[in-house]
């Protein structure tokens, strides 16, 4: 039994937004700015995070495509955070081309699209909104069951 829980769109890109998971780039930008921004994450220990956005709130950077190459350098040369080792997260490029996403909204449509055609892998496959598993975390159950059933009478 495979199960896909997905957030909301609308609250997943406040969470992005307000949170900015990997990308401090992009944490708590204005919402305009944050939707039309290239996306940009960063792999870096998580308990760096706090200089990090601390250094990007004295000097707030400009993401510039200089190059859209997984194989490329996408740091700058001179690191201004020398003291941390800061480099680009290329696991979240678009997981055909290796390009940076134009947008968040764009980097969510294509995950999304990857997940569903995984789920497609599976006899047994359903997507719940997570807005219903936290409503009730039975239902998740419900659905296992519901699957077990039209399993067992699959086979007799």
């Amino acid at each position: 039994l495979h199960i896909l829980v997905t957030r909301h769109p609308y609250e997943w890109i406040d969470s992005m937004q307000k949170n900015g998971f990997y990308a401090p780039f992009h944490k708590g930008l204005p919402m305009n700015k944050f939707l039309t921004l290239e996306w940009m994450s960063l792999d870096m220990n998580p308990a760096n995070i706090p200089l990090v956005e601390a250094y990007l709130r004295a000097n707030p950077p400009t993401i510039v495509n200089a190059s859209n190459s997984p194989n490329a350098a996408s740091a700058p040369k001179a690191n201004p955070l020398g003291f941390l080792e800061v480099k680009e997260l290329f696991k979240d490029r678009h997981p055909y081309t290796g390009n940076r996403f134009p947008s968040v909204v764009a980097m969510r449509e294509a995950k999304l699209r990857d997940w569903l055609r995984v789920s497609q892998s599976f006899r047994y496959s359903h997507h719940v909104g997570c807005r219903d598993f936290m409503l009730d975390p039975r239902f998740l159950f419900a659905i296992a069951c519901a699957r077990a059933y039209a399993s067992a009478c699959a086979r007799s």
